[in-house]
């Protein structure tokens, strides 16, 4: 197994992660924020927000209310970033998949007015409040990356570790620090978003994933940084999918707590709720009959567990070379004993269709023992190559408004572009590419963080 990431080395010190999350909730970014505040190997210092699933005022608001009812430490700053990309007009959220405000069907989250919710906003305020908008601050942008300057300025003074950057959302607050900061990238340890869709097709463009179309110009300020960049795409986050299993799983609880649950806590309702919307959602939406993907997760946890994350292929140095077929099954049929949701019902798996367009693995007959490398036995995956860790390659954004690829993340899987250095930024292979996941550690994760943030909120239910 191969050994990376100065995450894991700081939990072997005993060291926590020092994290900020720039978000756009949103349904899946609840769950990522959820991970950030309580899995213990993390510090998460702040939280700054952007226009993107919903608009700025919703998103900010929505990061307030979780961040209470997730029994979030007081000590954790949010901001309210960019309500608007660099250059192209502002989309008008997401309805059909985020519903009106960002977190459509949540039950379980305090009112806007709760005391709690307004001692989270950080930032200038209006001095006078009048409506319900004048409960949450005016988009600053620049407060935004002032702050975050000036946190990394003071970590580098007082020596202390790098801060881990994770983007849920368009990529817009912290492209303007990339270029207003350009210095102050070395006191960066990591860039990692949930964006792009690296060899695949988008969901809201033909070849372009939501969070990059919404901002392309800034996804490419990102990925030309001169910093690791990691990118979690449709690619990879369309394998995480929460299925039927794992909801039962959810409202279970932990039967191995000292009193064990006579039912879902509020914290389980609440994620409940916000898993049921979204598996509706992409039911209607995408066809996604055996739940949702919980796209935004992934990017927290490569943060946690880089290790999480591999994938089986050497890399190419020539066009077709040695490029094998490979079989990712787990993209049309995440879990082997899924049952399809939809509407209020359940469908057998035998007789829903695929999550996605790509084709199923082939089938062998019963007398047929061996396994082959596509096969799975007991929830574990076979393979006849090599685990190796993630790949780097060079990644542009398609940038030109009203094309066919616009927003498309261009990976050179071949290296025919051709470098111009080895290191990070533009002119190298300035991403790393999340291709696989261990499914089965990642939610196991999930549910101990779920698990500890149960037994943090216990006391004040």
């Amino acid at each position: 197994m191969y050994t990376s990431g100065s995450t894991a080395e700081g939990q072997r010190s005993g060291e926590r992660t020092p994290l900020w999350l720039d978000c756009d909730p949103g349904h899946d970014d609840a769950c990522a924020l959820l991970l950030a505040i309580h899995h213990p190997s993390l510090n998460l210092l702040g939280v700054s927000t952007v226009g993107g699933n919903a608009p700025g005022a919703s998103t900010c608001a929505n990061a307030a209310q979780l961040l209470v009812a997730f029994g979030a430490p007081e000590s954790i700053e949010l901001w309210r970033g960019s309500d608007l990309p660099l250059l192209k007009p502002a989309r008008a959220g997401d309805v059909a998949i985020h519903g009106v405000g960002g977190l459509g069907g949540v039950v379980g989250l305090p009112p806007l007015t709760d005391p709690a919710v307004q001692r989270r906003f950080t930032g200038p305020r209006s001095s006078v409040y009048t409506t319900e908008s004048s409960l949450i601050p005016p988009h600053e942008p620049a407060a935004v990356v002032n702050r975050l300057a000036e946190l990394i300025r003071s970590r580098i003074r007082e020596r202390k570790p790098k801060l881990h950057i994770v983007i849920t959302g368009p990529c817009t607050n912290i492209a303007l620090f990339c270029k207003m900061y350009t210095h102050l990238l070395a006191g960066v340890e990591q860039i990692v978003l949930m964006g792009g869709s690296a060899g695949g097709a988008g969901n809201r463009g033909p070849l372009a994933e939501f969070n990059i179309l919404c901002d392309p110009e800034a996804a490419a300020i990102v990925f030309d940084a001169d910093v690791k960049t990691t990118m979690a795409g449709l690619n990879i986050t369309h394998s995480a999918i929460f299925s039927r299993p794992l909801y039962a799983r959810l409202l279970k609880g932990n039967d191995l707590a000292p009193i064990p649950p006579s039912g879902p806590s509020p914290i389980r309702t609440l994620l409940s709720s916000i898993l049921t919307f979204f598996a509706h959602a992409y039911a209607s939406e995408f066809g996604f009959l055996f739940g949702p993907p919980v796209h935004d997760s992934l990017a927290v946890m490569y943060v946690i567990d880089p290790k999480l994350f591999w994938t089986d292929s050497e890399p190419l140095t020539a066009f077709h070379g040695g490029k094998e077929p490979k079989w990712n099954s787990f993209r049309a049929i995440p879990a082997l004993d899924a049952d399809a949701i939809i509407g209020d019902g359940i469908i057998p798996r035998s007789s829903a269709t695929a999550n996605s367009s790509r084709s199923t693995h082939p089938t062998t007959s019963s007398s047929d023992q061996t396994p082959q490398p596509w096969q799975s036995s007991d929830r574990l995956r076979i393979w006849d190559r090599p685990i190796l860790p993630p790949r780097r390659f060079r990644v542009q954004v398609e940038c030109t408004p009203g094309s066919l690829a616009e927003g498309a993340t261009v990976v050179d899987w071949w290296g025919s572009w051709g470098l111009e250095h080895d290191g990070w930024g533009r002119g190298g292979k300035n991403v790393e590419v999340l291709e696989e996941v261990d499914l089965d550690r990642m939610w196991d994760v999930f549910f101990e963080v779920v698990d500890r943030a149960e037994a943090v909120l216990r006391p004040q239910e």
